[in-house]
């Protein structure tokens, strides 16, 4: 639930030329799992082939949200414009999603200039919320507002979930979830706050870890 980017590496055995080829020309790859969710989404930054024993392996390793991290701005934006209609007028590599926060007009004009997630997050922090980005799309977002709840089903737990301190951590089957939600577990209501990816084949856990943070322990100044 930052403005970081995510990184993965993901491992295809024994592709076939036809699908190397049409990811070679493709930019956005997105992996899915349980119910069609996507696990994995971002730009394709490198592609390598190499042997390993009778296998040919094909690694992609895609990031979500460089662009946008890498994003130098500058505008001028008149005066009396918002801040939802400065933040999308400047955004760069991302589009803008969830706006679930107060949009003041701004009584002056603005120069604006600088990285671009050091901008989002200051008017996130003017607004007491929180700039996120997931899967290309930028979310700003106030305390206890989400756009969606997930209600997480007993039948996709693996183990018993880890509670401590306003913390729970969820070993799970292979799903994607959105980050930023908020997510019920045994009654108890949590934001979803970052999750990782295991599905080796062959050796791996063949999970998804989430951690959902009560909205207290997070800071909701910026992001």
């Amino acid at each position: 639930m930052t403005l970081l980017p995510d990184f993965f590496a993901i491992d295809v055995y024994n592709m076939p030329d036809e699908d190397l080829g049409k990811v070679r020309s493709s930019n956005i790859l997105f992996v899915n799992g349980l119910d069609n969710s996507t696990i994995c989404y971002g730009q394709i930054e490198d592609i390598f082939v190499r042997p390993s024993e009778s296998n040919v392996v094909t690694t992609i390793s895609i990031s979500d949200g460089s662009d946008f991290w890498n994003a130098q701005i500058r505008k001028t934006i008149g005066r009396g414009a918002g801040v939802r209609e400065s933040i999308s007028a400047i955004l760069k590599g991302a589009v803008l999603g969830s706006y679930l926060a107060e949009n003041p007009r701004l009584i002056r004009g603005q120069t604006i200039s600088g990285k671009q997630p050091e901008i989002i997050r200051s008017y996130a922090q003017s607004l007491n919320a929180r700039a996120f980005l997931s899967h290309g799309v930028l979310h700003i977002v106030e305390k206890g507002k989400a756009e969606n709840t997930v209600i997480i089903p007993e039948s996709e737990l693996i183990e018993e979930p880890s509670i401590a301190n306003g913390v729970c951590i969820l070993q799970l089957k292979v799903k994607g979830y959105a980050v930023g939600s908020m997510a019920i577990v045994r009654g108890k209501q949590y934001r979803i706050a970052a999750q990782s990816v295991d599905a080796d084949n062959f050796s791996g856990m063949w999970r998804t870890e989430l951690i959902l943070v009560n909205e207290d322990m997070l800071s909701w100044m910026g992001g």
